[in-house]
């Protein structure tokens, strides 16, 4: 009998695959009609099954659209068994009351493509193991559908640039300001904002054979990071498409990078609640751990950064806590390029996160922290003083109040009464009178 997943209600129903009528497994979404099938499934097919369009690209859809399933309640189509979508996939390989389940019946276990892998080192600015026949495979294949193919790697197009080489090759960056006709108004940023982003489109582009400065995708990925612009995958592809340039082969003008920053700058208040003087504060001093101007900080350098951010020693005790946080987000940015990514597979060594992912998991351990301190604080009982105190205090009082010169042998009278405290004061009130207010 073959094993799926059955969801107990239309919320998994809804994310069923067209195609072999089981939920979707490593989704990917047609960008001209918005359908959304298994990557497998759709693999060699020319036009949407649904619909009918002919397919020109797909692309891993919403996170939130990926997570869906993924809660959906169900069971087994085999066995018993029962649990969410996510349950299935990771923990029911095997049937109740069976064996192994064949692996036919199990999701595939896709590897990265070629094109996924080059797209993931080349946001991570590493060098390609791979050959340079491997880039010409999708350089002449346009057309080949998959999220991660429009972020392929652009150094194989050795005819668009110049050789290889971080920044401009010629004449000086004081000429070329010079010859900018636009100033920081015109884009509703401040002079010094203004004035460090020309400066690092200078820095960071690379000069065509016009010798016009540009940004590839590989240069926009490294700047937006140094800045701690918004520099995830899909943030650098928003910034590609508000110019209708393919990240794979296009590139970037310093005017549409000016007129795409006001739009989507981050508050630092709202993001990190931090105030903008503490902000601009630990961004100087990332970038001067940034020796090498990636924006990418490994977990030794992350947890020097923790100390500041704090403004204090951060113990390995406590390290250890803020380093997960750090470690899922590293996970997420990868997982925007290849979906099989997990923790598993990332070794620690490895790890490398930009800024805005570093404050983040700062901010998440606080606001944690502080939930964990408030939950403890409402399990723990009020703080009551015992009742027999409570008496001795009362008679004190009484017998300050009526009889100030008694109190020095009041001290024997309580030992000759001790576990009858409410009797004696029961008789003391009723020889004094009523009982005065209670001194603090």
């Amino acid at each position: 009998m073959s094993k799926y997943f059955k969801p107990d209600s239309t919320f998994g129903a809804d994310a069923e695959c067209a195609i072999c009528c089981c939920m979707w497994i490593d989704p990917v979404e047609i960008t001209n009609c918005d359908h959304i099938f298994c990557r497998n499934c759709l693999r060699g097919v020319t036009t949407c099954p649904t619909c009918c369009r002919a397919i020109a690209e797909v692309r891993p859809p919403n996170q939130a659209i990926i997570r869906m399933p993924l809660r959906a309640h169900g069971s087994c189509s085999v066995c018993p068994w029962t649990g969410s979508y996510k349950e299935y996939n990771e923990k029911h390989t095997t049937c109740e009351g069976g064996g192994p389940v064949p692996s036919s019946l199990l999701p595939p276990v896709l590897e990265p493509t070629k094109e996924e892998e080059l797209a993931l080192q080349d946001y991570y600015l590493e060098e390609s193991t791979t050959s340079q026949a491997a880039y010409s495979v999708f350089v002449d294949a346009p057309s080949v559908s998959t999220a991660a193919l429009s972020l392929t790697n652009p150094r194989s197009l050795k005819d668009s640039y110049s050789s290889a080489t971080p920044s401009m090759q010629s004449g000086s960056k004081a000429d070329w300001k010079k010859s900018l006709d636009i100033c920081a108004r015109d884009f509703g940023l401040g002079e010094e904002e203004f004035n460090d982003v020309v400066d690092l489109y200078y820095d960071f582009s690379t000069a065509t054979v016009q010798g016009e400065p540009r940004l590839r995708w590989r240069d926009a990925c490294r700047l937006l990071r140094y800045s701690n612009y918004p520099n995830h995958p899909y943030d650098v592809q928003s910034l590609f498409d508000s110019v209708h340039e393919p990240p794979s082969s296009g590139s970037v003008t310093l005017m549409a990078l000016l007129l795409w920053i006001p739009l989507n700058s981050r508050n630092p208040v709202q993001w990190y609640a931090m105030p903008p003087a503490a902000y601009t504060h630990i961004l100087k001093v990332a970038q001067l751990f940034d020796t090498e101007r990636t924006g990418l900080f490994t977990l030794d350098q992350a947890h020097m950064l923790a100390e500041e951010y704090f403004e204090r020693d951060v113990p390995q005790s406590e390290w250890r806590m803020i380093k997960e946080y750090i470690k899922d987000k590293d996970v997420t940015i990868r997982q925007a390029l290849i979906l099989s990514v997990n923790k598993s597979t990332v070794a620690e060594s490895n790890l490398k996160v930009p800024f805005h992912d570093i404050l983040t998991s700062f901010r998440l351990y606080v606001l944690r922290r502080k939930q964990k301190a408030r939950n403890a604080a409402k399990t723990v009982p009020p703080k009551t003083e015992p009742r027999g105190e409570v008496l001795i205090r009362r008679i004190r009082n009484l017998v300050r109040h009526y009889e100030p010169s008694g109190l020095s042998r009041l001290e024997a009278t309580l030992q000759n009464f001790r576990g009858e405290e409410e009797s004696l004061l029961m008789t003391m009130v009723a020889m004094y009178g009523p009982e005065p207010p209670l001194q603090r």
